[in-house]
């Protein structure tokens, strides 16, 4: 797939403006004249957190400068007097034009003077400007936006001046944009206007033609309805790369208008698209910085708030909330257990919690503060300048509970990029160089020091949350740093491993995260958040990256400290993807497929009839199974002592074969406590049962039990002895050879009336009845089969076409697609309403049966531990006896639950999103008024 590369804009501004302003206008230019084919008409580059608390981030900044086309500046005083917008400004007038710069103003004033700018009159544009332009450049005016309200995207005004700015990042004129919007937002919503249209109409003539026209206003509201679902579904689509939070909450919607199997293919998109997904938070208020501690996980907020989550449970736990009383928390840290916490605004630092709040004024820039694991000493990393030269960094240690300060130390590091503390009364330093020292509490005494390790520029830096490990990504190497045990109170230098991963990556990434151990990273790319490690760092090899899909703009990245859970800023939003969750919507059976049940190939799996049970058993003989208990998931490992590579379950679940290659069984009962009957191979001798799976064995209808191999020969056994009742074999049947051991496949009809048997020439069906074999028509041969409980058949084609066939009439009905589908993996659940196959990546391809349509690709996880091929190659799908659920197994990994039930996937994906959608969202997607209830049940 195809990446999109640089960006359209820069957006520079001062954060001391309205949170509002900034991402709105980035928003807009996105979406403005967006087809609905694209994710976003333009990319912008905005950063989310204030640099002047961590000027580690220029080297993401300058990539961001260097990769766009136009300098975007929201001119204020603000902005003037802010050295990051001046650092920006200088940075283009050097690396570009200002012929690309682009000035909007918000705040204060700008006059033009005939060859530069008045600047005795001129308030809103930093000193670098002057005399850069030679005559009047572009400038939009936004000064009249004097409240926060007015920042509303269904404002016309504001529509407008998005335009203004707009179009010369288009290369259009303002006009020829405008009817560019006005044409493709017409384009989207065509068909919901049609059908309401058709509703106007329909009751103009309800007036008339009286109790017609209650049919037709019917007709005509269902008609509405199914044109605002489709609309619903497809920007759920569109927005699924981007938002999923609102691909979710559309999809929702849509389902609501219309429970069609449209709308719960969208669900089902939404909720598996990126299977990492934990959930999404929603602080309230633009997150500012983000902080992992112990098993927490800490969020500062615009508004001054300090929120903390318990990290496994944070999509399900209210978090605990502290008001500082700062503008807002750019910085933030807490004791461990909580009861302490603290905030900083980049001036002032606030201490509180269950505390009596603090506060403490170091007078010089805070780029950092932590508190020490006891809560009783703050510390406290600053930066400043004189005369325009940064002068030392410099250390404060306060005594959390009074503020007073108790330590100080001059130029330990250039700047502090992590403060942790490896026991209560030592800290340990960490620069943005990879340069770590550590120190006494409180009186700030080098005990240990380490490093620089990192190149003198261009590079992204990052530390675990425990600073156990310092990493650096340059241009696409990976270098991390274990810094090993907490630095000795002996000896002046700590050493530390380095290890350097080549990532398979084209461009700079915009951010990277380092977990504690240095196993797992991630990096931030073109807005796309993707996640990798390897268990032996150093090695050359190339690790394997997993996009989370469903992001486009992130700030502050970190990982748990156990490396399990990643969260991301997001604007408004958290998002916390559980790295090892098999899915959003899987159920875990606490069923392990590996040490005895780890053999090569695929499991089986056999469901009891009374849904109670199910039996897992190797697809190479054995003695052994797994079985779950499926109320409550209880697990059990049985021993029959008696090798089996097959079970069939009587259709009343009172009993269950255990099927030998040869064609021997035995009987066991229901609870598989006890032998019912013991059966030896069929009197004309050994049935085939390789090369895998080589038979299959079903028990139909009239207590009977049907054997098929692919030979072409088929027994049919009663129950509970095993008599023999009919013994089949089909003339000129090629059965399998030594080149093509997997040509031939079987499938039997579970009410007992016919046998289907496949290979790469011909699929023939046997009516039991009558012992008579009958071809299909078909150009081609087949790679599977399977029946359905009605007794029609599927047959699965080379030519990658799933034809269902009538096989009493040998009449066929439909063709289905399942170019995808690998072979002989066809499933089919009891009430017939579901059809899934496997891909050979491990997607399970579900269809809606009746109406031959695609819900979606269910991707399943991939095994940690397998002894060959690709997922598909080694899983197994099977459906419950009540069809409410989808059960894979594979090699090596685990047993899950798939839910089928569409109210399944809209509780998931309302608890997932974590909010109701907006009337704005609605508006803006829709066009239409919202109806009065957007709630998301969770």
């Amino acid at each position: 797939m195809r990446r999109e590369q640089g960006y359209d804009a820069f957006i520079s501004y001062s954060h001391a403006l309205s949170a509002k302003l900034a991402p709105a206008v980035q928003d807009e230019l996105q979406r403005f004249a967006k087809p609905w084919y694209r994710g976003r008409a333009l990319r912008v580059f905005r950063d989310e957190t204030n640099l002047s608390a961590d000027p580690g981030l220029w080297a993401t900044i300058e990539r961001g400068l260097r990769d766009s086309r136009w300098f975007v500046l929201l001119a204020s005083p603000e902005a003037a007097g802010s050295e990051w917008v001046a650092k920006e400004v200088e940075f283009w007038l050097r690396e570009r034009s200002p012929e690309t710069l682009l000035i909007v103003l918000v705040d204060g004033s700008l006059v033009w003077d005939g060859d530069d700018f008045d600047w005795s009159r001129t308030t809103a544009l930093p000193a670098v400007l002057r005399g850069a332009f030679e005559q009047e450049p572009r400038w939009v005016d936004l000064t009249w936006l004097d409240a926060e309200e007015q920042v509303d995207r269904a404002n016309p005004r504001f529509r407008e001046s998005i335009a203004e700015i707009a179009a010369p990042l288009r290369g259009l004129s303002k006009d020829e944009l405008v009817g560019e919007h006005i044409r493709t937002h017409r384009r989207n919503l065509r068909t919901a206007w049609g059908a309401v249209s058709a509703l106007v109409l329909l009751l103009v003539l309800s007036l008339i033609a009286g109790s017609v026209a209650v049919y037709q206003g019917g007709l005509a509201q269902e008609r509405a309805s199914i044109a605002m679902a489709r609309l619903l579904t497809s920007e759920s689509s569109n927005t699924q790369s981007t938002q999923l939070d609102l691909s979710q909450l559309l999809a929702v919607e849509a389902f609501k208008a219309i429970p069609s199997t449209e709308s719960s293919a969208a669900m089902l998109r939404a909720v598996t698209a990126t299977p990492r997904l934990a959930g999404y938070l929603q602080p309230g208020s633009a997150v500012t910085t983000l902080l992992s501690q112990d098993e927490s996980l800490i969020a500062g907020t615009a508004d001054g708030r300090v929120l903390r989550w318990p990290i496994a449970e944070a999509v399900r736990t209210k978090p605990s909330e502290w008001a500082s009383g700062l503008r807002e928390s750019s910085g933030v840290a807490a004791s461990r257990d909580g009861s302490v916490v603290a905030a900083t605004d980049g001036t002032a630092v606030r201490i509180g919690g269950a505390q009596e709040p603090v506060q403490v004024v170091p007078g010089r820039k805070v780029s950092r503060i932590a508190l020490s694991p006891d809560g009783r000493w703050l510390v406290v990393s600053t930066t400043g300048e004189n005369a325009g030269i940064a002068s030392p960094s410099e250390l404060v240690v306060y005594e959390a509970a009074t503020g007073a300060e108790a330590g100080r130390a001059v130029d330990v590091v250039s700047d502090a990029a992590a403060l942790v503390f490896p026991d209560p009364s030592s800290v340990q330093v960490g620069a943005y160089d990879g340069v770590r020292v550590g120190l006494s509490l409180p009186d700030l005494r080098v005990l240990s020091t380490a490093g620089p390790v990192a190149p003198a520029n261009n590079y992204t830096p990052a530390y675990s949350p425990n600073a156990d490990t310092y990493g650096y990504l340059w241009e696409n190497r990976l270098n991390t740093i274990a810094a090993g045990e907490p630095p000795a109170r002996t000896g002046p230098t700590v050493g530390g491993a380095t290890s350097e991963l080549v990532l398979p990556i084209a461009s700079s990434a915009e951010a990277v995260a380092i977990a504690p151990g240095g196993k797992r990273f991630a990096i931030v790319l073109s807005g796309v958040v993707q996640v990798g490690g390897t268990e032996e760092l150093g090695s050359a090899r190339t690790p394997l990256l997993t996009e989370l899909r469903g992001t486009d703009r992130v700030g502050s990245l970190v990982f748990s400290v156990d490396g399990r859970f990643l969260a991301a800023a997001v604007g408004n939003s958290i998002v916390v993807w559980d790295l090892a969750q098999p899915s959003l919507i899987a159920d875990r059976t606490g069923a392990l497929l590996g040490d005895r049940t780890m053999f090569p190939g695929k499991p089986g799996l056999a469901v009891s009839p009374t849904g109670e049970q199910l039996l897992v058993t190797p697809e190479l003989s054995d003695d052994t199974a797994v079985r779950v208990r499926l109320r409550g998931n209880a697990v059990d490992d049985l021993d029959f002592g008696y090798e089996s590579g097959r079970a069939a379950w009587a259709p009343d679940g009172t009993g269950i074969l255990m099927v030998q290659d040869s064609g021997a069984a035995r009987l066991y009962d229901g609870g598989l406590t006890r032998l019912l009957s013991d059966w030896e191979a069929p009197p004309a001798g050994e049935m085939t049962g390789t090369p895998m799976p080589g038979m299959t064995a079903r028990v139909v209808e009239g207590g009977r039990a049907v054997f098929a191999d692919r030979t072409g020969r088929i027994v049919v056994r009663a129950l509970p002895d095993g008599e023999v009742l009919q013994d089949l074999g089909l003339d000129g049947w090629p059965g399998w050879t030594a080149d093509d051991v997997h040509s031939a496949q079987t499938a039997v009809d579970a009410r007992g009336r016919h046998v289907a048997m496949s290979d790469a020439d011909q699929v023939l069906v046997v009516d039991l009845r009558t012992g008579i074999s009958a071809a299909l028509q078909g150009d081609v041969g087949a790679r599977g089969v399977e029946f359905t409980p009605d007794g029609r058949l599927l047959v699965q084609r080379e030519t990658g076409l799933i034809e269902l066939w009538d096989v009493e009439n040998r009449h066929l009905e439909r063709t289905l697609d399942g170019a995808d589908i690998a072979q002989d993996t066809l499933a089919v659940s009891p009430d017939g309403r579901f059809l899934a196959g496997l891909r050979a990546d491990g997607g399970v391809v579900l269809v809606d049966l009746p109406s031959g349509k695609r819900l979606g690709v269910v991707p399943l996880p991939r095994p940690e531990r397998s002894l060959r091929g690709e997922t598909g190659q080694i899983s197994t799908v099977e459906f419950s006896a009540d069809s409410r659920e989808l059960l894979s197994a594979s090699t090596g990994g685990e047993l899950l639950r798939w839910p089928l039930d569409p109210a399944e996937w809209q509780r998931h994906a309302c608890e997932s999103a974590g909010r109701d959608i907006t009337a704005e969202e609605w508006q803006r997607v829709v066009g239409l008024t919202p109806p009065d209830d957007l709630r998301c049940t969770r």
